[in-house]
């Protein structure tokens, strides 16, 4: 069965240099406005769009997203299960069924494996990625 994945030309949150992973492509963009002014009428056009699930601002996705405020667009787009975001040459490119990207909320939930690790914390201390990471390498 073949699904089809919509992307809408804009910047992803996941470009990186690892393209053969995911294209460059990923279900979240950082929308960057001129003006703080037009948020909300820009927020409420995106949130319009087919293949949009949610738009938040900033504030919003900093907090609910545990994200980096400096590091992150005016708005955040979350798109859905078929749609992701990335650098286009049409306005629409259908993509395998198996194409694999991540930072949408299909996407959030990632197994982590630990092997051999005699003295990790009970798996309830793992919320976020960064808690493997803060387990690893405490400062």
């Amino acid at each position: 069965m073949s699904r089809r994945r919509r992307t809408l030309p804009t910047q992803s949150a996941e470009r990186d240099r690892y393209l053969r992973h995911h294209q460059g492509m990923g279900g979240t963009a950082w929308v960057h406005l001129r003006s703080s002014a037009d948020e909300a009428r820009v927020g409420a056009l995106l949130s319009e769009l087919e293949g949009v699930e949610h738009v938040l601002t900033r504030a919003q996705a900093a907090k609910e997203l545990k994200l980096m405020a400096s590091r992150i667009g005016d708005l955040v787009v979350i798109g859905n299960r078929d749609t992701v975001f990335g650098n286009l040459d049409s306005e629409m490119e259908v993509l395998p069924a198996d194409f694999r990207s991540h930072g949408s909320f299909d996407e959030i939930n990632v197994p982590v494996i630990l092997h051999n690790a005699p003295a990790a914390p009970p798996i309830e201390y793992f919320r976020h990625n960064l808690d493997l990471a803060r387990w690893m390498y405490p400062v």
